[in-house]
């Protein structure tokens, strides 16, 4: 059992050193790079992370809301939430996601999470004038339950 777990702990410090953090709990490969920082519209960020290439990877997305809600751990005893991952660039303020609200045919907002308001993070926002930040996955899509949060 010590070998196992002495094993876990190699691997993840070998992951937290790269441009990415891999999630092997949920099969996602997170971004880790400084361009994390840089605030975009949303089509720049779903281009951004469309265009992505990085550790020889072209697959990159932006996550679903129930994907960024994975880089964030939730205590039932009383604590705060805090991130699940140590980024280079912390999670902060509003971050992309590709969970959409729309009404009929137009699209009206995309949601995300505002990190800096973890007990009640999930937001909407007009893609159209809004900046934010960008995290972008790779690997299994956790579709949203539902839209309206």
């Amino acid at each position: 059992m010590r070998k196992i777990f002495m094993g876990i702990i190699l691997l993840q410090i070998l992951v937290y050193g790269s441009d990415t953090i891999v999630d092997t709990e949920n099969q996602l490969e997170w971004e880790n790079t400084a361009s994390v920082s840089l605030k975009k519209k949303w089509k720049e960020a779903d281009l951004y992370c469309k265009n992505l290439l990085l550790n020889n990877k072209d697959d990159w997305r932006l996550p679903t809301v129930k994907e960024l809600k994975k880089t964030i751990i939730y205590s039932s005893e009383g604590f705060p939430p805090r991130e699940k991952f140590n980024f280079k660039i912390k999670n902060e303020g509003f971050y992309w996601s590709s969970s959409k609200d729309s009404a009929g045919k137009s699209l009206v907002g995309v949601y995300g999470i505002d990190f800096d308001n973890l007990d009640s993070p999930i937001t909407p926002k007009l893609f159209t004038i809004s900046k934010a930040r960008t995290r972008c996955v790779r690997g299994k899509v956790y579709k949203d339950d539902y839209l309206s949060y």
